[in-house]
């Protein structure tokens, strides 16, 4: 039911409330890409930069660049 509620499974779901609260994280220079990886719940920063850049077409730095 979940997916034919939301047109995308549990862990989709999980994976895009994580990347829209490090999208706004991104904002905040004082943090760095490896510590909002970590705030956001990955162990692993290479995977958070894979999802983030299939999230939003961009790398967690350039999109901060382009933000700031």
């Amino acid at each position: 039911t979940f997916k034919a509620v939301l047109n995308m499974s549990p862990l989709q779901f999980v994976q895009k409330l994580r990347l829209e609260y490090a999208v706004k994280l991104l904002a905040m220079p004082e943090m760095s890409v490896t510590q909002i990886s970590l705030h956001c719940g990955y162990s692993d920063h290479s995977a958070f930069s894979r999802q983030f850049k299939q999230f939003t077409g961009m790398s967690p730095t350039q999109f901060r660049q382009a933000y700031l």
